[in-house]
């Protein structure tokens, strides 16, 4: 993990630099399920999918001076989770070092429990956050969420306007009994 990890507002999410993660971030048990979305298969509010892919681009964009920083750049899958346990998650996303404003926020996170209207884990990330050395960078949980049964999650990205931002994989690992 690079030098710029660090667990920010104490909402239990944190961001690691390079997208290299150490595979000891989260041993994999038996009974746990990954899921994972692209980033232009998941909702928005605001930002674009970047036309001219021919398969499409498997991420979507949000861009400084373009794009409404009022609405959610990331929303959703809204996945029912079933059983007794818990999940992580992992966002995978870019924002060009050349397209950063130093001194402002970057984006907002949450972990989102759809059905129960509860905030799970949250933090604000400023542009200061972000990694210096690398455009890219992922978002982990650092702390298991606990599954409600049957209630559908969500996780969700508000751009702020401090950076050009690219969401490219949302992946989760849920462990139930």
């Amino acid at each position: 993990m690079s030098d710029s990890a660090k667990t920010v507002n104490g909402g239990g999410l944190e961001i690691a630099g390079g997208m290299l993660l150490p595979a000891n971030v989260y041993p994999q048990s038996l009974g746990t399920s990954v899921l994972h979305w692209f980033g232009d298969a998941l909702g928005r509010l605001t930002g674009e999918i970047p036309p001219g892919y021919l398969n499409g681009p498997y991420f979507k964009q949000w861009i400084r001076g373009r794009h409404s920083t009022a609405d959610w750049f990331s929303i959703g899958p809204y996945q029912p989770l079933d059983g007794v346990g818990t999940f992580r998650i992992k966002m995978f996303m870019l924002a060009p070092v050349n397209a950063r404003n130093a001194g402002q926020n970057a984006f907002y996170i949450d972990v989102y429990d759809y059905d129960g209207g509860t905030v799970l884990a949250s933090a604000t990330f400023s542009v200061a956050d972000l990694p210096s050395n690398s455009d890219a960078f992922a978002i982990i949980s650092v702390n298991a969420h606990s599954i409600v049964s049957g209630h559908r999650y969500e996780t969700r990205v508000r751009a702020e306007g401090g950076a050009d931002l690219y969401v490219y994989l949302l992946h989760w690992e849920v462990d139930v009994l």
